[in-house]
């Protein structure tokens, strides 16, 4: 089972185009959260909380995460805590493709 999830709206389209479900536990009020260009918007950290709260659930089932939560021109978010990864199964793969914009918990 293959699940995605993404702040723009848009996104949710392109995930089911693609054989995906998306994670309507996510789901969150993210008005504005992209930018004329279609790439993300930064968020503030009142909604990163949020986000990783709502997570935080998710994740428990999953084997595998690919995060690209890249913001251009910006660090890249936070989206999962160590305490987050602690909480999948054994062997799990957290692969975040904006590592080297910022975005690893410490």
């Amino acid at each position: 089972m293959v699940s995605g999830y993404d702040i723009r709206s848009a996104v949710k389209e392109q995930i089911e185009s693609l054989g995906a479900a998306f994670s309507w536990c996510f789901e969150m009020e993210a008005g504005g959260a992209e930018d004329k260009g279609g790439y993300a918007k930064a968020m503030g950290e009142e909604f990163y909380r949020r986000q990783r709260e709502l997570m935080g659930g998710v994740l428990a089932g999953q084997n595998v995460v690919i995060t690209t939560a890249a913001v251009p021109g910006k660090k890249a978010p936070i989206l999962i805590t160590r305490e987050m990864a602690a909480r999948m199964a054994p062997g799990s793969v957290i692969m975040d493709i904006a590592a080297e914009r910022g975005g690893i918990a410490n």
